[in-house]
């Protein structure tokens, strides 16, 4: 290990301008990552191969004989140990990995290069230790240890709360003194934005199954899942849900569409269709090219669902071969009727899927929370124990959760207990005082016992 100093970043330096690199250990070998060197910090990353940072290089030209000091770079590899375990590469997605304390923000950089590097999306969690720290990998980026203000290790958490206020104040319509107060609250700063998907079909196909969810479980989550999702994943643009294995065949079952005759109606994601195996199942769109792809967090089987009284499993019909009942609740979801703007919809309901580490935080005192639906416009996220909304809605606008959305609709905080993302598109709402006490094992133990029926 080659330790750095407040003027040195991490790297070699390359002839452009300003550029360097850093050869770290990853799924293929050895990864490359070319950044520009700010200071300490690396001001921009991007994960490439040996010839491209050579092109790259050349493009930028030679660089200055007379750049100061803080432009030097030192050469740095560092190796990754799964815990308890010997040195090998990078480990697969969301895997606990125990790195020296001086490679952290390396290797949260590493961590949020993208699939390419075999990490997944979500929220990075570290424990700090006395000679290392936990990091769990993701797409998303820690910019410095929390709390830690020594020279080289990091930007220090008062200058990212003041980073993340001004950023909040520029996105949303909140004043300066009330972006302060969530800015100090968030645990990380400025993270990578959620990263949504380019296709106006593909995030609306998302959206849809996060409102599905959200209507289906209510509040039978188990382990503190609150879609049934633990991680998610970006696979050539398409989204990889890592399913809480206990809610893995109910959430198949609320998703796969059916005609229920005492509902008087479709129930599911109306025109989805599946293909695969038991391991791992495409949920796609019989009419676009959007799908959804899901699989045990544990890796385990996932069980189709059969047909319950009084229902008809639309799912099982090849493609084209919808009801007119089915079609026309596609239709009601694509078109919905009194919601202003359904991009926004899309966008927020999307993001949710995409972020489940962020929000499952509502579920984890008890393993449960609440979550429903109105009408096809919103989705209510309710709950009494654990972090606050003023903190949980820091952490969204933290990795990017409200951009995009008009400013003057991004936000709104009604009371410490009370919050809205995009014109009440999603609702938090936290109970002053705990709904559940001693009985929370008890609801829990019910709702498994429901499950393995």
């Amino acid at each position: 290990m080659i330790s750095r100093n407040h003027v040195r970043p991490y790297g070699g330096p390359l002839p452009g301008n300003g550029l360097y690199e850093c050869q770290e250990n990853g799924p293929h070998d050895r990864l490359r990552v070319l950044f520009l060197g700010e200071g300490m910090f690396r001001k921009k990353v991007q994960l490439v191969t040996r010839e491209d940072a050579a092109r790259m290089a050349c493009r930028m030209g030679p660089k200055p004989s007379s750049d100061p000091p803080s432009q030097l770079g030192v050469a740095n590899e560092f190796g990754l140990t799964r815990l308890g375990g010997p040195k090998r590469p990078f480990p697969d997605a969301a895997r606990d990995v125990e790195v020296p304390w001086e490679g952290v923000a390396a290797a949260a950089r590493l961590a949020r290069s993208g699939p390419g590097a075999g990490a997944s999306s979500g929220l990075l969690r570290v424990t700090r230790s006395r000679q290392s720290v936990q990091i769990r990998a993701s797409n998303l980026s820690l910019l410095s240890s929390p709390g830690d203000k020594r020279k080289g290790h990091g930007m220090s958490r008062s200058r990212n709360a003041t980073k993340l206020a001004k950023s909040i104040v520029r996105r949303t319509s909140l004043k300066q003194s009330t972006a302060s107060r969530l800015a100090k609250q968030a645990h990380m700063h400025l993270g990578s934005p959620v990263a949504d998907s380019p296709d106006p079909l593909q995030r609306r196909l998302e959206a849809y199954v996060a409102h599905v969810l959200a209507d289906g479980l209510r509040d039978h989550q188990l382990n503190g899942a609150l879609l049934g999702v633990r991680r998610a994943e970006l696979r050539d643009q398409h989204l990889k849900l890592q399913l809480e294995p206990d809610m893995a065949n109910e959430v198949l079952r609320i998703l796969l569409p059916r005609f229920d005759h005492s509902y008087g109606g479709v129930r599911g994601v109306a025109g989805l269709r599946v293909r695969g195996n038991e391991r791992c199942l495409d949920l796609y769109d019989a009419t676009t090219a959007a799908q959804v792809t899901v699989a045990r967090s544990d890796g385990g089987p996932i069980r189709l669902p059969s047909a319950r009284d009084n229902e008809v499993l639309l799912w099982k019909r090849v493609p084209g071969g919808s009801s007119r009942d089915e079609q026309q609740e596609a239709e009601d979801w694509t078109a919905s009727r009194g919601i202003e703007d359904l991009r926004v919809r899309d966008l927020l309901f999307s993001r949710l899927l995409r972020c489940p580490e962020l929000v499952n935080g509502t579920a984890a005192p008890h393993g449960f929370a609440n979550c429903y639906t109105h009408h096809p416009g919103d989705l209510v996220i309710e709950w009494c124990c654990g972090e606050s909304v003023e903190a949980l809605c820091a952490h969204l606008l933290a990795h990017g959760f409200a951009d995009d959305v008009p400013r003057a609709d991004a936000i709104r905080l009604f009371s410490q207990h009370s919050a809205q993302f995009g014109r009440a598109t999603v609702i938090l709402n936290r109970h002053a005082s705990c709904l559940y006490g001693r009985h929370a094992q008890e609801i829990t133990r019910s709702i498994r016992e429901g499950y393995a029926s």
